[in-house]
């Protein structure tokens, strides 16, 4: 990882982004050298085998309790969901609108019309929810 310089930076700005403070950022990247070296409860055998049968945000709920600062961060991160369901929908909304006839609308304005329509589906959506 350390050879990556993308990847640490990202790391590193993802820190700073999910903490509250720089005091806490100062005690992840403390942390995360403690993680590194295998230190406190990570250098255990059974926690280095759990590593490679459980899921890593729950790994990181019964294993990280020494590193609670890192643990937080570490579960925040493993337990986003990635899908692209958001953008499909978007697309979809924007192949709508986008149709041969307006074809030569500015980028701008095709922008504000798929802004709107995908936020009125959305109202919509939500107001059905309520209902129910």
């Amino acid at each position: 990882m350390e050879a990556d310089d993308e990847v640490v930076d990202g790391l590193f700005k993802c820190i700073e982004k999910l903490s509250e403070n720089d005091d806490i950022v100062d005690k992840i990247h403390s942390q995360l050298g403690t993680y590194k070296r295998a230190g406190g409860r990570f250098d255990i055998p059974p926690t280095m085998r759990a590593r490679t049968k459980m899921a890593p945000a729950e790994w990181w709920k019964m294993y990280g309790g020494h590193t609670p600062q890192l643990q937080i961060i570490a579960i925040k991160v493993l337990s986003l969901t990635c899908n692209s369901s958001g953008c499909e929908r978007n697309w979809s909304t924007f192949e709508h609108i986008h149709s041969k006839k307006r074809s030569k609308l500015e980028h701008q304005k095709l922008q504000d019309l798929v802004f709107i329509k995908y936020n009125q589906a959305l109202n919509l959506r939500m107001s059905l929810i309520l209902l129910f």
